[in-house]
């Protein structure tokens, strides 16, 4: 009986350690219910609204939105927020083209970031500060 405890308390402080330093297995994102929680402030329906901080914070810049797929951030009215935002939120309509992605580089290229309508993230450990192309689509994420 002694022998099994001590074996168990070895087994316990063995995981314990290998989880203490396993790093995690995908991005952390802190996600947002719009219909729960209202829509943040300034976010116009139908848009795609981008906020420079985390938590749907202006960092002394406008909310960049966005109505229609943007291959490429940079030619449009909202090229400030290219490879700057930090926080999104989808206030399109629901039913046709309701969802939209958001993407690490222009042309649709990268890694990606998924929004239905009504939903937002207010942090994307992947996604910070680097997205610089949208697209909506038909669906679910």
């Amino acid at each position: 009986m002694h022998k099994s405890i001590r074996w168990a308390t070895g087994l316990l402080t063995a995981a314990a350690a290998v989880g203490a330093f396993a790093a995690p297995a995908h991005a952390e994102t802190s996600w947002y219910n719009g219909g729960q929680r209202g829509v943040p402030t300034d976010c116009w329906k139908g848009y795609l609204c981008v906020w420079k901080d985390t938590d749907f914070q202006l960092g002394g810049w406008g909310v960049a939105r966005f109505e229609h797929s943007n291959a490429n951030w940079t030619k449009t009215p909202m090229a400030y927020m290219n490879d700057h935002g930090s926080s999104w939120y989808n206030n399109g309509h629901p039913g046709s083209f309701s969802s939209v992605r958001v993407y690490e580089h222009a042309d649709y290229q990268g890694r990606s970031l998924c929004l239905d309508a009504g939903w937002g993230a207010t942090w994307d450990s992947d996604m910070n500060d680097k997205g610089s192309s949208n697209r909506w689509f038909d669906g679910r994420c």
